[in-house]
């Protein structure tokens, strides 16, 4: 089943004056490279991939507060990495490896989806964000965590009164 309304509604709130692309379920994880495992960060919520402006993120929307809990800017050349269930990428600085996990294999690859649809429609950015960012090391199997019991689906989320 979709997000529910009262869910969408927390989401476009937290996002106002965004576009919002996709918005699904998802719990964060951080891996800092040659470490054996992924550290759960326990935080969960709708991970959306949206444009302000001319800028485009990754946030992760606390549904419990309706706050942003995590944000990460979408930079032109960015690499995100597909395993079962997980989506993953490697921080600006390189030293951190950012991973999400689905509460299925479907729901990652539809956020996959729609964000490789949407990534390279981005506006120009200086020279110095264009270079990707490539995981040197492989990370380590994806967390295995169940998120919850609901069916959540990805759906693209229509800013209000469009």
């Amino acid at each position: 089943m979709p997000c529910s309304t009262s869910e969408r509604s927390v989401i476009r709130s937290a996002l106002q004056g965004s576009q919002i692309w996709a918005a699904t379920i998802s719990r964060l994880f951080i891996w800092v490279e040659g470490t054996p495992n992924w550290t759960n960060t326990n935080v969960q919520g709708a991970l959306s991939f949206h444009r302000n402006g001319n800028t485009t993120f990754l946030s992760l929307i606390d549904l419990a507060t309706g706050k942003i809990a995590w944000q990460h800017e979408v930079y032109k050349e960015l690499l995100l990495n597909s395993l079962p269930a997980f989506l993953y990428f490697a921080s600006d600085n390189g030293k951190f490896v950012f991973g999400f996990l689905f509460l299925n294999c479907a729901e990652a690859e539809d956020f996959l989806a729609v964000f490789s649809k949407h990534h390279h429609q981005q506006q120009p950015q200086p020279e110095e964000f264009k270079v990707a960012r490539p995981i040197k090391m492989q990370p380590p199997p994806p967390p295995t965590i169940p998120l919850s019991t609901a069916n959540h689906k990805v759906e693209t989320v229509a800013p209000k009164g469009k």
